[in-house]
């Protein structure tokens, strides 16, 4: 028969990984979501989103990923080391950025970062992780 410390202890633990899995979820649907949005000339924009855990990225790359498949696998390898409590930030250095992000682009006339964290779409993701992880 189970001590009722160890059930508890049991149930601590399964809810510690739903709440990282959850935390991994949103983060990378949020990386996914700027990457997608990202307006494509050379890619270079594209290329230059980064994750980081812990601190911020201090440069810009010189990817060019026209389509974010590299872009996505690189913060999925990253995102797979997020635990709660740490910073992630995901950001792209390029000095073209907050232009894009202002409108100078076409293809994102209303910026990338601003749609993503916009009220309706972070609630949507936030609400689309929760639900992938419910048991």
């Amino acid at each position: 028969m189970a001590l009722f410390e160890d059930v508890i202890n049991r149930w601590v633990e399964e809810v510690e990984d739903d709440v990282k899995s959850i935390l991994q979820t949103i983060v990378f649907r949020i990386g996914r979501e700027v990457v997608t949005l990202s307006p494509v000339d050379t890619g270079r924009f594209k290329g230059n989103w980064q994750l980081t855990i812990g601190s911020p990225a201090t440069g810009s790359l010189l990817r060019y990923d026209e389509s974010g498949g590299i872009t996505l696998s690189d913060m999925s390898r990253v995102v797979r080391t997020l635990s709660p409590g740490q910073v992630a930030y995901i950001q792209n250095t390029v000095a073209y950025g907050y232009d894009l992000e202002h409108g100078s682009s076409k293809q994102a006339p209303y910026g990338i970062v601003n749609v993503t964290t916009s009220e309706g779409k972070f609630k949507q993701i936030v609400n689309e992780a929760v639900r992938l992880h419910a048991n």
